[in-house]
């Protein structure tokens, strides 16, 4: 899709209001029109939080997503969605810290890829945590929220540097 963006939300620490920003935002751009809104939870620590805040649930998670074994395209696609209703698309996030740090980066560039084609805004909640799967959030990330975010960017820096 034209003019698509993701926007990335990442925080220093748990606890500090990542996932309401990232829900809220989502729902702000769906109210105010956007054609297609998507809202991913890549949390790894937040046990679903955002199920609970949509008040969602899917029995399917972003692992099972990047770990589709057949041809990813719009059509799969939808299979893999929840749809709040609100019209906001939401796709939730693995169920273990094992599910979650076993996510192929190159599925997942390519599963982020094809969103853009299909949704014009994204949200990530990304949580806490920067590994390799957050690295690669972060290198299709369209939209910077350094403004959200600034606190223990400094660590952030380092961290991404060693991986």
């Amino acid at each position: 899709m034209a003019n698509s963006h993701i926007i990335s939300i990442l925080g220093g620490k748990g606890g500090v209001g990542k996932t309401i920003v990232a829900s809220n935002l989502a729902c702000a751009f769906q109210a105010n029109g956007q054609k297609r809104v998507l809202l991913i939870d890549m949390d790894s620590q937040s046990c679903n939080d955002q199920n609970v805040i949509l008040g969602v649930k899917s029995p399917r998670t972003l692992a099972d997503l990047i770990n589709f074994s057949g041809k990813l395209d719009t059509q799969a696609l939808q299979s893999f969605l929840t749809v709040h209703p609100s019209g906001l698309f939401f796709i939730p996030a693995a169920i273990s810290k094992m599910e979650y740090k076993s996510m192929n980066p190159e599925k997942l560039d390519a599963m982020l890829k094809l969103l853009l084609k299909v949704f014009s805004v994204i949200i990530i909640d990304c949580g806490s945590e920067v590994n390799n799967p957050i690295v690669t959030v972060f290198e299709n990330t369209t939209m910077d929220t350094d403004a959200l975010w600034a606190y223990r960017t400094w660590w952030y820096c380092g961290i991404i540097q060693i991986i």
